[in-house]
C-alpha cells in the first residue's frame, strides 16, 4: 500500500480539506478526503486501523489551523470517534449553513445545495479516471477515463484490513463513489457562495456561535448515549398502559358502547 502523509500534501494545497463519507446498508464505511487539485484520498475502515494510517488521519483532522467542509458532519464526527479521533478547529457544514440560508427547509441534500446554490446538478460535473493502487503498489488505471476531466481517486490501503463486519470492500467504480467525487469537485465553489450569503444576510454568526458548536456536542451526545434506568422505565410503561386502558374505557363508556 502507499503512505498517506496529509501533512505534506496540505502544504502544496492550502488549509482546507472537504470531507464526504461512503455508506453501506446505511452505515459508513469510509471517508473521501478532497484538497482541491486532480486527486482524492479514500480511507477505508480497515486502513482507519492502522497506527500510521490513523496517526496521519487525525493530525490532519485534529489541527486547528485547517477548516475542515462537508455535509451531514455530525454523523462523520460520530464515525471517527470509534477510531478516538475528533475534528477540531473550524468546520463549515454546507447543509446545515444551506438550512440557515433557507429556513423554511427542514433537510437537505447536496443534490438540492447544488441546484439552488450553484445552478448545477451533480451529474453535470465530471472528473477523471479512477486509480487504484493495490497491496502489491501495482496502479489498476480503471477504464472510466472522461472528457474534461478534473479527479483523479488516489486509494490508500485499498482492499487490505477490511472489518469481519463488514461484507466486502468499497467497490470504487460504484456509483456512490462516482457522485461523491463529482459532489466534491464542487464543494469549494458552494462553500463561497453560503459563506457570502450568510455574511451579507447577516447570519454567519448564527452558524459560529449555535450550530457549529451544536454540530460536535449533539455528535457526543449521539455517541456516548444515555443511561436508562430499565426497571423505572418498565413501571413507567406499565403505569401508562394502565391508565390508557382506563381512558379508553371512559371513552367507550361516554360513547354508549
Amino acid at each position: 500500500t502507499v503512505d498517506i502523509d496529509f501533512g505534506v500534501i496540505l502544504k502544496k494545497s492550502g488549509n482546507k480539506a472537504f470531507i464526504a463519507a461512503l455508506e453501506e446498508n446505511g452505515r459508513i464505511c469510509g471517508l473521501i478526503i478532497y484538497f482541491g487539485g486532480d486527486r482524492a484520498y479514500l480511507i477505508e475502515k480497515g486502513t482507519m486501523e492502522k497506527a500510521d494510517a490513523a496517526l496521519s488521519l487525525k493530525n490532519l483532522l485534529e489541527s486547528g489551523t485547517i477548516v475542515k467542509t462537508g455535509i451531514h458532519l455530525k454523523a462523520i464526527i460520530k464515525f471517527l470517534m470509534k477510531y478516538n479521533i475528533r475534528i477540531e478547529g473550524s468546520i463549515n457544514d454546507l447543509g446545515i449553513m444551506f438550512l440557515i440560508l433557507n429556513p423554511l427547509k427542514s433537510t437537505t441534500d447536496i443534490f438540492e445545495i447544488s441546484r439552488e446554490v450553484l445552478k448545477t446538478e451533480i451529474r453535470d460535473a465530471s472528473f477523471g479516471p479512477v486509480e487504484n493502487i493495490d497491496g502489491d503498489g501495482t496502479n489498476d488505471v480503471r477504464n472510466r477515463i472522461m472528457e474534461n476531466s478534473q479527479m483523479s481517486l488516489d486509494l490508500e490501503g485499498a482492499g487490505e484490513n477490511i472489518d469481519a463486519g463488514d461484507s466486502a470492500q468499497i467497490d470504487r467504480s460504484s456509483e456512490q463513489v462516482e457522485t461523491i467525487l463529482k459532489s466534491l469537485t464542487l464543494y469549494d465553489q458552494i462553500e463561497e457562495k453560503i459563506l457570502l450569503s450568510a455574511m451579507e444576510k447577516d447570519l454567519i454568526r448564527t452558524y459560529r456561535e449555535i450550530e457549529e458548536p451544536l454540530i460536535k456536542i449533539l455528535a457526543e451526545m449521539e455517541y456516548t448515549g444515555v443511561a436508562i434506568d430499565l426497571d423505572y422505565l418498565s413501571e413507567l410503561i406499565n403505569e401508562y398502559e394502565g391508565e390508557i386502558s382506563r381512558l379508553a374505557g371512559e371513552i367507550h363508556e361516554l360513547c354508549g358502547e
